[in-house]
């Protein structure tokens, strides 16, 4: 991973507030045999976001994501996980 401090930009949180992060972080996500770059902004702990992380639409485009509402399921390659409404669940 590549970490750009340069990346940084104002974001606003989960619960309204605006927040700067740290910069960008450069990787790659292996979904099957698909490798996917991303850049992701570096946040701090304190920052608000419930989960551990946060899903573009850019990226579960580009892995070819399938989003079932019906049977509330994110399917990645041969990997599906249940969606859940907070992440207490």
């Amino acid at each position: 991973m590549k970490f750009n401090p340069d990346g940084r930009v104002k974001v606003k949180s989960v619960d309204g507030s605006i927040i700067e992060t740290f910069g960008t972080v450069q990787t790659v996500v292996n979904v099957d045999s698909l490798k996917i770059p991303l850049t992701l902004q570096v946040v701090s702990k304190q920052a608000d976001i419930p989960c551990d992380g946060i899903l573009s639409r850019h990226f579960l485009e580009h892995a070819g994501a399938q989003i079932s509402y019906a049977s509330k399921t994110l399917t990645l390659g041969q990997v599906a996980a249940r969606l859940v409404r907070n992440c207490r669940q």
